[in-house]
């Protein structure tokens, strides 16, 4: 029962930390654009901040 409610409770947060996870999106961000210049990046960046 208690195993039951800790599984309840820890497999949506860790669902949560992963789609969330700002720093892993920022480094593939990063490393994806590096060769592109400031206007694609912030085209991209203006695009997937609402998709």
């Amino acid at each position: 029962m208690a195993g039951d409610i800790l599984i309840f409770a820890l497999f949506p947060l860790s669902s949560i930390i992963n789609i969330v996870n700002l720093l892993g999106a920022t480094i593939i961000y990063v490393s994806f654009t590096a060769s592109m210049n400031q206007h694609a990046r912030d085209a991209i960046a203006k695009d997937s901040c609402w998709a």
